[in-house]
């Protein structure tokens, strides 16, 4: 009977060491396949894969990714102004938006949907103070007014072409949505050239450029600018 049982265990511990060696064999053969399967191939944007293979690959001169917008809303949001409408006697409000300084003895651009109403235009700069605006011209064709106020020193900013605006290109807009000073949100251009019928009269011209950054009444005149 001793002895019986000495062949059962044996064997059973046989089986225990046969099982954890296919056991073992099985998992090794499993992580071979899968470390041997093709990966995907990746493409990074703008890099030139038609270029030989090396270990100093870079991207296109184009390719950029911002870390972050601070540098250009620090640059943006002092040459973005608030425009302010007063009913022809100097009391409410009667119309609002934004504009951008163009020069530094102050002349400046906006909508001219948000001066159209008359009365008296008010600018508010980034550092709080405020002037009264001269509204040197006005096209409801284009929708764009000039204004001037006397201050000197003022920073403008750069205009860009827009015909070399991509599709895709990051992009922030900057105003006063709701009267609310020096707002900034990010977006891509989304597309070029929209014309939506918003201007009226035979002459009108529209070619706007497109974006999902966030904009809200009052954002009307303010900035939207490239990298």
């Amino acid at each position: 009977m001793k002895k019986v049982g000495i062949a059962i265990a044996a064997t059973l511990l046989l089986n225990a060491a046969f099982s954890l060696f296919l056991f073992n064999n099985l998992k090794n053969s499993e992580q071979t396949a899968l470390s041997e399967q093709a990966s995907p191939t990746v493409h990074l944007a703008s890099y030139d894969y038609s270029a030989p293979p090396s270990e100093t690959t870079k991207p296109t001169s184009s390719f950029y990714v911002p870390e972050d917008f601070v540098e250009t809303a620090n640059i943006v949001t002092q040459a973005v102004v608030n425009i302010t409408v007063k009913s022809r006697n100097g009391a409410d409000p009667t119309a609002g938006g934004s504009g951008v300084i163009i020069s530094r003895d102050g002349y400046i651009i906006t909508n001219n949907h948000v001066i159209d109403g008359g009365g008296k235009v008010e600018v508010s700069l980034y550092n709080k103070r405020i002037y009264k605006a001269t509204v040197v011209g006005k096209d409801p064709y284009t929708d764009l007014a000039l204004l001037k106020i006397d201050a000197s020193g003022l920073k403008p900013l750069i205009y860009a072409n827009s015909d070399n605006v991509q599709v895709g290109e990051w992009v922030l807009a900057v105003g006063n949505p709701f009267n609310l000073t020096s707002t900034v949100t990010a977006g891509i251009v989304s597309a070029k050239g929209r014309n939506i019928n918003i201007l009226q009269g035979m002459y009108s011209i529209e070619s706007f450029i497109q974006t999902d950054a966030v904009v809200n009444p009052g954002n009307s005149g303010g900035a939207l600018v490239n990298m």
